[in-house]
């Protein structure tokens, strides 16, 4: 159901949103999480593509139309996007792939926090966002 075929009309309604939520969805576990401990790319330009020693639950960010391409920027945050995304589709649609799949992005946040309790930043989670911070 793309909007530019106009021999069928684009659907309204609340079974033509819950449609379109759901495909999203599919799209999302299918093509951009992560299920694999190591990055499935070796070329990435994420120059901190090994400050994360298990991607498992992390979303491909990035995606080179011209290229075919896929990479990552910004895991952290789009992990965080993507932890809401599919939280809020199960609380709609209720389906337990997304909350499973949810959980799996938010393990991957959580996972690459500040773990000791005795560490002064306890909980800290470290996104390594920005290339030009020095961290």
């Amino acid at each position: 159901m793309a909007y530019w075929n106009k021999e069928k009309p684009l659907s309204t309604g609340p079974a033509a949103w819950r449609e379109s939520v759901a495909l999203a969805c599919r799209w999302m576990i299918d093509r951009s999480l992560i299920a694999t401990k190591e990055p499935p790319f070796t070329d990435s330009h994420y120059t901190h593509l090994h400050r994360f020693s298990d991607w498992r639950g992390a979303f491909r960010g990035e995606y080179a139309a011209a290229s075919s391409r896929w990479d990552v920027f910004c895991p952290i945050w789009h992990g965080g996007q993507g932890v809401k995304a599919l939280a809020l589709a199960y609380a709609v649609l209720n389906d337990e792939e997304y909350l499973a799949s949810a959980r799996l992005a938010a393990d991957f946040i959580l996972r690459h926090r500040i773990g000791e309790p005795d560490h002064p930043e306890f909980g800290l989670i470290l996104g390594y966002e920005d290339a030009g911070c020095g961290v």
